[in-house]
């Protein structure tokens, strides 16, 4: 593959990760299925993907400033990526019963209320041909 936008790798990194988290989010989907495996097993598998999909945006980021591939998809899907994979898993959280008495729905309104309000900062500023880019404290907040 030498030509389009999966011609470099951080891309290929980013797309792997929106795939991850659609896997996640059927495996959170899925209702406990009696003596296939425990529930805590489940909660475990989903801790470890949801930590595996995290790590590796910081990969596809440092795979793109090493080779000097940054493009204007990566700087698109990448954020956009973190979003699915973050507010999709706090959905899923706010919604099934064993999550929902310490993981209200308001701390998902609010956060996506943020990730909204950013991301129309973001594109207003680029609109004006300034750069608007990801800081030390986004991503330390994506981590936490």
């Amino acid at each position: 593959m030498t030509e389009g936008i999966f011609a470099h790798w951080p891309n290929r990194v980013t797309a792997t990760r929106f795939f991850g988290s659609l896997g996640l989010f059927v495996l959170l989907s899925m209702p406990y299925m009696q003596g296939a495996f425990p529930p805590q097993a489940k909660v475990l598998i989903c801790f470890w993907l949801f930590l595996g999909i995290a790590a590796t945006d910081f990969l596809d980021g440092w795979l793109a400033r090493r080779g000097n591939q940054v493009t204007a998809f990566g700087r698109v899907a990448d954020p956009f990526v973190d979003k699915v994979m973050v507010v999709g898993t706090m959905i899923f959280l706010a919604v099934m019963d064993w999550s929902r008495s310490w993981f209200p729905a308001w701390i998902v309104v609010v956060v996506l209320a943020r990730e909204f309000l950013v991301t129309g900062i973001r594109g207003y500023v680029e609109s004006l041909g300034l750069a608007f880019p990801a800081d030390w404290f986004g991503k330390i907040k994506m981590v936490i």
